[in-house]
């Protein structure tokens, strides 16, 4: 295990400057499952940092956690190459600051005090326009890889009078954008886990006749994955599927091809 730092106190939570740990390598074991529980890690690695704007009352902090491998070896389950770095930008250190302190101090006898704080410590976050970017998020599980991004910017947090329960009148004070890549093989298997989380929910007799739950989210998802190409949605490029989609101006856009904002809402 190994950290160094180089940095100064801004105030009793937050610092400024530059950290590195890592950690060679750690056997996590379930004493319940022994070593059929077991999950091994290679090579894992936080570092960063934060920075002050010139004027001290902005920061932006710089995260990135990263492994060589994560092994399930009872699962047959190998993730290597695991990368995600998140970028906060314009953070107001006073709001950030209050915010930290308020949830240290929630009153469980008076949770409407604390909710109505937390709003208004939200939309003091809110109106520096902070930005927030996952880039990249990025592995391989069994040598198969995905490569994703995720970016949200406030572009209008300082208006005055804005009621927080219109929706779409807070979902004009930012814009957003993400995209993915990922080969076929994991983007089919993560779709089938994901369609056989809602169906494992289904009672068996719903189940069409000779099939098992695990063979009908198969179906559904690689169903899903034909209807999403077709409409444009994603795109297949023989090796892998991909998507961008940005939202602006209250529209969102998946490839290009415009998508109603009002049909992602209901």
């Amino acid at each position: 295990f190994h950290l160094t730092t180089d940095s100064n106190r801004i105030n009793q939570i937050l610092w400024e400057g530059d950290f590195d740990s890592g950690i060679e390598s750690l056997r996590v074991v379930d004493t319940l499952a022994g070593a059929a529980g077991a999950m091994e890690f290679s090579k894992l690695r936080a570092f960063g940092s934060t920075e002050l704007d010139t004027t001290g009352q902005l920061i932006e902090i710089d995260v990135t956690y990263a492994a060589d491998a994560i092994r399930i070896p009872a699962e047959d389950i190998e993730v290597t190459g695991a990368d995600l770095t998140m970028l906060f930008e314009n953070i107001s250190v006073a709001a950030f600051t209050e915010y930290y302190e308020t949830m240290l101090n929630i009153d469980p006898q008076n949770p409407g005090a604390t909710a109505m704080a937390m709003q208004s410590i939200v939309f003091r976050l809110l109106e520096t326009n902070p930005a927030i970017s996952l880039d990249p998020i990025r592995f391989a599980l069994n040598g198969e890889s995905l490569n994703a991004a995720v970016s949200v910017r406030t572009i209008n947090g300082d208006q005055a009078g804005l009621d927080p329960g219109n929706p779409m009148a807070l979902l004009g004070m930012f814009e957003a954008s993400a995209s993915l890549n990922a080969s076929k093989p994991l983007f089919e298997r993560l779709a089938g886990e994901a369609s056989a989380a809602q169906t494992g929910m289904m009672d068996p007799e719903q189940l069409p006749p000779g099939q098992d739950a695990e063979s009908v989210a198969q179906s559904q998802a690689d169903l899903t994955i034909i209807l999403l190409v077709g409409q444009g949605y994603l795109i297949d490029d023989g090796d892998n599927y991909s998507t961008e989609i940005e939202y602006a101006n209250g529209e969102v856009r998946v490839n290009g091809t415009p998508l109603p904002l009002g049909a992602l809402l209901q």
